[in-house]
């Protein structure tokens, strides 16, 4: 149940993901003054958040190895308590 509403999901945002890139593309042609346009900035910016929506299925390492706990610095390391196929903590 959970796959199918992803996968739903992922098949309705994939053409407006594809059309907020192309106009993102459109936006950073060099067009004399467009660039510096407030609108412009504001549209750019809107289209990458939409083009660039959506979920990974992989976890980007978070490069923690050690945290300051008071005056005193501690090693970190990663554990996973719980895993099921959406996720892991």
């Amino acid at each position: 149940m959970i796959y199918l509403a992803y996968q739903a999901q992922s098949d309705l945002l994939s053409p407006i993901q594809g059309m907020a890139r192309l106009a993102l593309a459109a936006l950073r042609l060099p067009i004399p003054g467009l660039a510096q346009s407030f609108l412009a900035r504001d549209l750019a910016a809107t289209y990458e958040m939409i083009g660039d929506a959506g979920l990974t299925h992989t976890r980007p390492s978070f490069n923690i190895y050690k945290v300051k706990v008071g005056d005193r610095e501690l090693d970190m390391r990663e554990e996973a308590v719980s895993v099921i196929p959406f996720g892991t903590l």
